[in-house]
């Protein structure tokens, strides 16, 4: 932004500077400016400061692709990028182009919407599916809507689930350039997801020309125009977004069912392809969504790797498969080349194009840092894990029980929007962690053992010292991950955000000489009825290991069922500030974290426990001291 000579002698910074030195510094300031200005206009090829709308073309970025809209057209630059001359409304369409990462050119046409900056092919997606819905005129999708399905309902379609929360990652970003250049993991799953939406259109696009359809056309002397090169992959998109409309498992035979096209033999509209070998493309697109799929949970691993291998996939099946499509599916003998022996071959990664400036792309797994870990309820002392839940009525911070004892690790940062991983005994060392969930749609009420889907969850854990209470607190983002109508359903966990905070604290020496104490204990059952306890300030044997200061709390009467205890101060930093135990029942102990102190009194709840050895009731303990007069 230029400045004024008069909002530059008004700043502060310049006011005691003599007026040579003021005109030498608003000379540099505003050329400075001036050349930034036209370095934008450079990067996106139009009049600095114009009016205009720009965005992004991604398979990879697509170079010199043609963009369409109601206010005219725009060419992308080697990044994707474009600036239309006006603001438009409505669709956007994109033909042409090299994508910069395959160095293919690109097949057939991406469809966008003027709200969203980026155009892809998960746009396209969304497109057919609105177009579908309109066609079989039952609830008819917006664009907006047939998006967030898109989303919602990614996990049915594609086996990877698409967060609706992170939807302007993938929408108003370049997702792969976030990806590598900000690790930011949602990219990752929002590129395999687009690769395997373009396998499903490119292969099944190639095939028609050999279906039996359009031989019995061709020996007519004839031409069915929706299979011809140029519509061919468009052909696919309508039919795969008909599928969709009708059911969230995709299916190629499916598909395949909702070609339609107009026969000129017939001279009508007929629907549906038939191949010698349909079972055979059917088996190659389902390899190719298996390795996207695994390849998109591999999050320990580095996202210029992951990328790598994804685009590797992409070309893979815009070359070895696509150049196979036409023999395989005409003859019932022979097989496709291996999608994970194509993709991983130097010939075809050694053809993707540099993913980062100045770095070669990584072909062999590196890790992703050093993994940090969410800490587990069950493993680990003062953690809950809390949802929101509306239960009769009523919304109500539920505390979650997790029935689980796995350690769960993210690798990058919250800002990178991480899965939780468990490590395994597999290939990659590392599995996608899946929790217990209840059914979209389902009331999950005040069930405590399973997650309510797309509902943040807040992780707290706190550590407490003599000096300070730490509280680091997690945010959870739970994404269904089972089909829907599953009889066991699963949502995954990304981690969203992450803070932490010191309250630094003084507490008094509970154990010191020169204190007196009076201790009362009380079971919820008999409140009438406390117990009051003898304290001695002496040296206890603490978990067996050494002498320590504590108090030792005696019943003064003898009362059925009344336990001694022993109340002592931590050994560690990391154990809890107090212990209380029972000598007489070795299995009854307490750690006691969050104490508050108020005055010269400090009150000690005491859960209820059972076991072989104890059966505790539920009580409290009221310890108050004071200085022993001198």
């Amino acid at each position: 932004m230029m400045i004024t000579w008069q909002q530059f002698t008004s700043l502060a910074a310049n006011k005691g500077l003599s007026l040579k030195e003021q005109k030498k510094k608003f000379l540099q300031e505003n050329f400075r400016q001036l050349k930034h200005l036209e370095a934008i206009q450079a990067m996106y090829g139009g009049a600095a400061g114009a009016a205009g709308s720009g965005g992004r073309v991604i398979d990879g970025p697509i170079e010199g692709a043609i963009v369409r809209s109601n206010v005219g057209s725009a060419v992308t630059d080697a990044t994707g990028n474009f600036t239309l001359p006006g603001i438009p409304t409505g669709t956007l369409t994109v033909t042409g182009g090299t994508d910069t990462i395959t160095g293919l050119p690109y097949e057939g046409e991406l469809i966008g919407d003027a709200q969203y900056k980026t155009i892809s092919p998960i746009t396209t997606f969304a497109h057919y599916l609105k177009e579908a819905s309109i066609e079989a005129g039952e609830g008819v999708l917006t664009f907006d809507e047939a998006i967030t399905k898109t989303f919602t309902d990614s996990f049915d379609y594609f086996g990877i689930s698409l967060p609706i929360e992170d939807k302007d990652i993938i929408l108003q970003k370049d997702y792969i350039g976030d990806a590598v250049v900000n690790n930011n993991k949602i990219g990752i799953s929002a590129q395999a997801v687009a690769t395997q939406i373009e396998a499903i259109t490119e292969t099944i696009g190639i095939a028609l020309e050999v279906s039996i359809e359009n031989q019995e056309v061709t020996k007519a002397g004839k031409a069915i125009p929706e299979f011809s090169e140029r519509n061919r992959k468009q052909t696919a998109y309508k039919a795969l977004g008909r599928q969709a409309n009708q059911a969230t498992t995709l299916s190629t035979d499916r598909v395949l069912q909702q070609i339609k096209y107009v026969n000129p033999i017939k001279g009508a509209a007929s629907s549906g392809v038939r191949f010698t070998n349909d079972k055979i493309l059917a088996e190659q697109l389902e390899a190719a969504k298996r390795e996207l799929i695994d390849v998109s949970k591999q999050e320990q691993y580095t996202n210029n790797y992951l990328t790598t291998q994804l685009q590797a996939v992409n070309r893979a099946q815009k070359t070895v498969i696509k150049n196979e499509v036409r023999t395989r599916v005409q003859t019932t003998g022979g097989d496709f080349t291996k999608i994970t022996t194509a993709a991983n071959s130097d010939a075809v990664k050694d053809a993707l194009k540099p993913i980062e400036k100045d770095k070669a792309n990584e072909k062999t797994p590196q890790l992703d840092g050093t993994p940090s870990t969410v800490p587990n309820v069950n493993t680990t002392i003062g953690v809950t894990w809390k949802q929101l839940r509306k239960i009769k009525g009523v919304k109500t911070l539920l505390t979650l029980t997790i029935e689980d004892k796995s350690i769960y690790s993210y690798f990058g940062s919250a800002k990178d929007a991480p899965l939780l991983l468990v490590k395994g005994e597999t290939k990659t060392g590392y599995t996608v962690k899946q929790f217990p969930a209840v059914p979209v749609g389902f009331d999950a009420g005040d069930k405590t053992n399973i997650i309510e889907p797309n509902i943040p969850i807040t992780v707290e854990h706190t550590l407490s010292t003599i000096a300070a209470d730490t509280v680091k607190t997690y945010t959870l983002l739970p994404t269904l991950s089972s089909a829907k109508g599953a009889e066991n359903n699963l949502v995954t966990l990304r981690l969203t955000s992450f803070t932490e905070t010191v309250t630094q604290k003084t507490l008094s020496h509970i154990v010191a000489k020169g204190v007196l104490y009076t201790a009362v204990y009380t079971k919820d059952s008999d409140k009438d009825n406390p117990i009051a306890y003898e304290c001695t300030l002496k040296d206890v044997d603490f978990k067996g290991e050494q002498e320590i200061p504590g108090i030792d709390l005696r019943p003064k009467e003898l009362a059925v069922g009344a336990h001694r205890y022993q109340l002592a101060r931590y050994v560690d930093p990391k154990d809890p500030l107090l212990a209380l135990t029972s000598p007489s029942q070795p299995g009854l102990s307490l750690n006691i974290q969050n104490l508050l102190f108020e005055g010269n009194r400090l009150i000690i709840p005491i859960p209820f426990t059972k076991g072989e050895k104890v059966d505790q009731e539920k009580a409290t303990m009221d310890i108050t001291w004071a200085l022993e007069k001198s």
